[in-house]
């Protein structure tokens, strides 16, 4: 998958708005670049966050 993906990583203790953060920032930048990507991926990741994460 060469030059088509690119890996995410954290060190340590990460939560559901770092997620959300850098998910949208990765969108941002993609767009501002003029990157095709699919795009709701943040909208998905907010979707699934509500359904699976207890208050």
């Amino acid at each position: 998958m060469q030059g088509q993906a690119f890996r995410i990583a954290h060190m340590g203790h990460i939560n559901a708005p770092m997620i959300l953060g850098t998910l949208g920032v990765i969108e941002v930048g993609l767009g501002a670049l003029d990157i095709p990507h699919g795009a709701g991926g943040t909208r998905a990741a907010i979707d699934w966050l509500a359904e699976t994460v207890s208050a």
